[in-house]
């Protein structure tokens, strides 16, 4: 039994282990290991059991201090919990609570853990109530931080630096491994505290004392320390929240000197400038530290985000600002360049400029110019034409679906020569919104229209230009090329749309409509999408007639409800019409055809005058039931058909 308990008591180097140790800074071990070590040579074998129990827990503290300082705080805990339980009955072990103390509060921070937090304040406490321990208080001070106790961290802060008077020593960690600097902690519970002050009972006396506390605090933290930002963008902050915006200026300009371009210590100081002297002279403090600070990306930002700010302000007050947008967009470019760091928020803002240059030139009337701004905006990065500034200046698919309606409107009147640019126009629009929101039913069914629109247009004018001159018969044929094209491409996005809008009558239908009625073909499919369609609106006609003629309503509520059926009602009156259209000129029954043209006429307020008008589908449809007349469309009747070179 002697052996084994000299082997154990015995230094791993050979020799008594000395306080010198890097593993136990305190020396308890290593007087534990001395009378262990007497007690052996005494005979006292008890005693020596007890006491080298005692070493087993301390070795187990021992290797929660290492844990702690490789950083994993959980595994910690649970290691000092179990050497704390191994010392049961012995006098509390000051420098194991603080170990466990310390782990605690950090598992209990970083999982918001409250009582392990109250855990860690009490082993801290306990410690520096039974010893004079500047590590203790400051440690309570950190510990009561967490938990919002802000006056009693201010207080445990004071506590530690009367024992470091009393005593003589400066505060300093002794047993806790990378606890932080004493003066970082009173300086942090000194600048809650002014903080908290300052929000009570602004600008008296009692709150003045506390701003002095945290100034000196801060002050004497960056005589130590002055290569720490934490502590220089602290003390301009406690000045600013005093209103001394020049002080502040002063502090953070000094802590600059320190450490150039510091990003938070460059945002205080910018924000104190123009609390100060106003946006113009932030700009212009930003810009001569551009020039003697050439690679600093904050010199360039905050000079952007200022011409930014006054452009969208300018804007707002009815102002062209294009000039403004697109300088402050340069500015954003450039601050990119120099710190990659900055590419995603400096892209965003370049966005926006863009987007108030769009928006500018909407304003003018200038569609060409907006279209073009808006479109920009994605060469930034996917998605950015649906960037915004929330209530100030809207996202560019907006700004597109403005220009597009405007181009739109300038394209009905077909009187106009460039009418037909104006429709096409549109319809890009519309397609390349869909293709930027490809969820967003609104543009897929808007690019069809458009498409469709123009290709009709170019269609009508083909044939025009052939019936005026029949030498530009080639001509007119290329048109109708061009116009097969944009009808290919009004159907891929009408087949989107009715993806999107399962449920929508007028989109299923029209979705339909161009294989009826343009590029007629795949009339299975077009039949299939009319029978869904059919069924659904049906059922919701039944519903909302019986809305519409419930008794008692507002006379606004009534004509609101009448709308909806009617345009209801004039989109089940299209499915009709398709149907009996389809049967009559592709299936060739003019009997299965008869009564859907018959039942379209009744359906809605449409007048439907290509069904029910001189050579209407009706009139050929009965013509066909009367003569036996075959009624299906023939290759030279197609939308498509090419036109002849000679005169039919």
């Amino acid at each position: 039994m002697r052996a084994v308990l000299d082997g154990l008591a015995a230094d791993p180097a050979g020799g008594p282990a000395q306080a010198t140790d890097p593993t136990d800074p305190t020396g308890a071990t290593a007087a534990v290991r001395a009378r262990m070590h007497a007690a052996i040579e005494r005979g006292s074998f008890e005693e020596a059991r007890d006491l080298l129990s005692e070493l087993v827990a301390r070795g187990e503290i021992e290797h929660g201090r290492q844990l702690l300082v490789t950083g994993d705080a959980r595994a910690a805990l649970s290691v000092l919990e179990r050497g704390l339980g191994l010392l049961e009955g012995r006098p509390a072990d000051a420098d194991a609570r603080l170990l466990r103390g310390e782990a605690a509060l950090r598992v209990g921070r970083e999982s918001g853990e409250r009582d392990l937090c109250d855990l860690a304040l009490s082993d801290f406490l306990a410690v520096a109530t039974s010893r004079a321990s500047s590590e203790a208080w400051l440690a309570a001070s950190r510990a009561a931080r967490v938990l919002g106790r802000g006056d009693d961290a201010l207080e445990y802060a004071r506590n530690a630096m009367q024992v470091a008077r009393l005593t003589g020593e400066a505060p300093k960690a002794v047993v806790l491994p990378t606890a932080g600097p004493a003066q970082r902690v009173v300086a942090e519970a000194s600048v809650d505290a002014w903080y908290a002050a300052q929000a009570a009972d602004p600008g008296t006396a009692w709150s003045r004392g506390y701003f002095l506390e945290a100034r000196a605090a801060l002050e004497a933290l960056a005589s130590r320390a002055p290569d720490d930002p934490w502590t220089w963008n602290e003390l301009a902050r406690v000045h600013e929240a005093a209103g001394a915006f020049a002080d502040a200026e002063r502090v953070a300009r000094t802590g600059l000197k320190f450490l150039p371009c510091d990003g938070a210590l460059c945002a205080t100081l910018a924000r104190v400038i123009e609390a100060r002297a106003g946006r113009a002279e932030r700009i212009a403090a930003f810009e001569r530290l551009a020039a003697t600070e050439p690679a600093c990306a904050l010199a360039q930002w905050y000079p952007a985000e200022g011409r930014f700010a006054d452009a969208v302000e300018r804007y707002a007050a009815g102002e062209d600002a294009r000039a403004l947008f697109a300088e402050a967009e340069r500015g954003f470019a450039r601050a990119r360049a120099l710190e990659s760091g900055y590419d995603r928020p400096a892209r965003e803002h370049e966005a926006l400029c863009r987007a108030g240059v769009g928006w500018c030139a909407l304003a003018a009337g200038e569609l060409e110019a907006a279209q073009s701004a808006f479109l920009a905006m994605e060469d930034l990065f996917a998605g950015a034409v649906a960037t915004e500034l929330p209530g100030r200046l809207g996202a560019g698919v907006l700004g597109l679906d403005l220009v597009g309606a405007a181009f739109a409107k300038r394209g009905a009147d077909v009187a106009r020569p460039q009418a037909i640019d104006d429709l096409e126009r549109a319809g890009r629009i519309y397609e390349f919104l869909r293709r930027a929101q490809p969820d967003e039913a609104r543009w897929a069914n808007n690019a069809g229209f458009f498409h469709r629109d123009t290709a009709v247009a170019l269609h009508d004018r083909a044939h025009a230009l052939a019936a005026s001159d029949r030498a530009r018969v080639e001509e007119a044929n290329r048109m109708l090329g061009r116009a097969k094209e944009l009808m290919e491409q009004s159907y891929a996005a009408y087949v989107e749309a009715a993806r999107l809008a399962p449920d929508d009558v007028r989109v299923q239908n029209d979705t339909a409509l161009i294989l009826v009625y343009y590029l007629q073909r795949d009339l299975a499919r077009a039949k299939e999408l009319l029978e869904r369609v059919r069924a659904l609106g049906e059922e919701r006609l039944v519903a909302l007639r019986a809305r519409a003629a419930e008794e008692g309503l507002a006379p606004e509520e009534r004509a609101r409800r009448r709308v909806e059926l009617e345009e209801l009602e004039t989109g089940v009156g299209d499915v009709y019409q398709n149907l009996g259209v389809i049967a009559l000129t592709f299936d060739g029954d003019p009997k299965a055809a008869l009564p859907w043209l018959e039942q379209c006429l009744v359906t809605g307020p449409d007048p439907r005058e290509e069904v029910r008008g001189p050579d209407g589908y009706l009139e050929r449809c009965k013509a066909a039931l009367a003569s036996g007349r075959d009624p299906r469309i023939q290759p030279g009747e197609r939308w498509d058909a090419p036109i002849p070179a000679r005169a039919r």
